[in-house]
């Protein structure tokens, strides 16, 4: 019964926030709009073409090392790897990418094990070699893909494929991933003072928690991570920032979906941190959001099964446009836009996404309003594309 009224407590916390985002201007700050996707550029790319790509919409790119992306292996990287990444980072004349970050990803070497005292150092290594990349690079911080890749490395967070899931018990692993969550932290903020900590998802993940009861997290994909975050919270440094960047944006399709996803981040997640970590959670965890371009041009297969294969091109850029503008209305700082089958940099461009995406910073900057609605033209969609997959 508890859980009830704190929900319906929240649904009107909303709707309050709702109501005064509706009747007022948006905000001051202006946040920064963030490149990331399949053509995300390595640092010898972006040395040599960045006056080019900083005609681009963007404040800032998320950079893929020529070394590698993961990080949680059984052996370190060799640093030399490193070096010519660093030299082109440091000899980049950025101007309009102000805000840039470095892509690790969460997936492991088979067999890799939060248990393992050689696997951690070997870990470590490659977290610090990583976070000194981007320090020399200038670099405000690491983007920290949680997401699994099956094709290319294990799950860390899925506890009964873990190597000692049969000998150690969910609570034991916990435990461990959290010391490691906090072993993680720190070794970056070591090499790297200050950094932005921009995480694809973080407890955002947990869509779950508006419901009466919580997910069997022993066997949720992504069931240690909470415990991972708690282990950051425990030892992160006061100048630090860690951004939630609610991939699930991705999927939104009306100004609430963004308001609801600010609340999942700012109070519902708040059942997942450790009491001790409320204040330091509520202090230092910024909400981002996401913009899927895929998603919303029909650029993802197969097609007929999502929304905007059943809208006109005009259509679908004002989807876009609506999804940016509230991304960056209802963001703290970071809103990272994403792409598979966009190429930026070689002009592979859909017609009118990068129009849409300059008329909502446009109108954001000028403190308009967006000046229109999608929810009946998505309404619409949806019954086109239930009628004709009966």
């Amino acid at each position: 019964m508890q859980r009830f009224y704190r929900v319906l407590a929240l649904a009107l916390c909303i709707t309050m926030f709702y109501f005064c985002f509706a009747v007022a201007q948006p905000k001051q700050k202006l946040n920064k709009f963030i490149h990331y996707g399949w053509d995300a550029p390595n640092p010898s790319f972006l040395n040599k073409n960045i006056q080019q790509m900083e005609k681009r919409p963007f404040d800032g790119v998320i950079i893929r090392l020529k070394a590698g992306k993961k990080v949680f292996l059984h052996e370190p990287y060799n640093s030399k790897d490193f070096t010519q990444d660093i030299e082109s980072l440091k000899t980049t004349k950025f101007s309009k990418f102000t805000d840039n970050f470095l892509v690790m990803w969460a997936t492991t070497d088979k067999g890799w094990d939060w248990f393992s005292e050689s696997d951690w150092k070997a870990s470590e290594y490659n977290l610090r070699l990583f976070a000194k990349t981007a320090h020399n690079g200038r670099l405000v911080g690491i983007a920290f893909d949680p997401e699994t890749y099956e094709p290319y490395g294990a799950n860390p967070w899925l506890y009964p494929s873990l190597p000692q899931a049969k000998e150690k018990s969910f609570e034991e692993y916990k435990q461990q991933v959290r010391k490691r969550g906090a072993q993680f932290i720190q070794a970056i903020q070591q090499e790297l003072p200050g950094i932005k900590l921009l995480t694809l998802f973080q407890l955002s993940q947990f869509v779950e928690l508006d419901r009466e009861s919580l997910p069997d997290f022993s066997k949720n994909n992504y069931g240690l991570f909470p415990a991972f975050v708690n282990g950051m919270l425990d030892a992160v440094d006061p100048k630090t920032l860690i951004i939630d960047g609610n991939e699930d944006a991705y999927y939104s399709e009306s100004k609430k979906d963004f308001f609801w996803g600010y609340n999942l981040i700012r109070e519902l997640a708040l059942a997942l941190v450790d009491p001790k970590n409320k204040t330091k959670y509520t202090r230092q965890v910024q909400v981002g959001q996401a913009v899927y371009i895929d998603e919303l041009f029909a650029l993802r297969q197969p097609q007929k099964s999502f929304i905007s294969y059943y809208l006109t091109p005009q259509q679908r850029a004002k989807w876009l446009e609506h999804n940016t503008y509230y991304a960056l209305a209802t963001s703290d700082e970071y809103v990272w836009c994403y792409s598979e089958q966009t190429n930026w940099w070689k002009n592979k461009i859909a017609s009118g996404v990068e129009e849409a995406i300059r008329s909502a910073q446009k109108k954001i900057k000028n403190k308009k309003p967006l000046g229109f609605s999608i929810e009946k033209m998505i309404k619409r969609a949806k019954n086109m594309r239930d009628e004709k997959n009966i």
